[in-house]
């Protein structure tokens, strides 16, 4: 019983080793941004704001430097100075946030804790972004 066991498992398991041992390498990329960090860190804390204006504020609070999706529709530029919004947008609730760069590093830093696991090749190019790359072996070596 179990050699008639092992020999149905050995042709099907044969065939897979001879596939993957002439597969040609392929080498990917990948860009990794986090959409609308800042405004995405804030959130976290504040999940009543799903959906909402937000904007993050340059230091010393100048101008804008983080936009939401609906801010974005309402055509709030980055780099529009905090003292126009109210002139350019009267009336519109839009919740604004002082830059918390300790908070953003540690989150982001949790996420490039993720990236890492995942994809072990990769370069942190900013606070918010990273690429991977990863390649498959160009043979490979099976216990058949």
């Amino acid at each position: 019983m179990l050699q008639h066991c092992c020999n149905s498992i050995a042709t099907p398991l044969q065939q897979y080793c001879n596939t993957v041992a002439t597969y040609k390498p392929t080498l990917m990329y990948a860009v990794v941004d986090c959409d609308n960090c800042y405004v995405s860190c804030e959130r976290v804390f504040r999940p009543d704001l799903k959906g909402k204006p937000v904007v993050v504020l340059s230091n010393n609070d100048g101008c804008v430097v983080a936009r939401s999706n609906e801010t974005k529709r309402m055509g709030i530029k980055a780099g529009t100075p905090y003292f126009k919004l109210a002139e350019q947008f009267p009336g519109q609730k839009i919740a604004v946030f002082s830059s918390n760069y300790e908070l953003y590093g540690d989150l982001t830093g949790r996420v490039m804790t993720i990236i890492r696991q995942e994809a072990p090749d990769y370069f942190r190019y900013s606070i918010i972004s990273a690429t991977t790359f990863s390649s498959t072996p160009t043979s490979a070596k099976c216990a058949c």
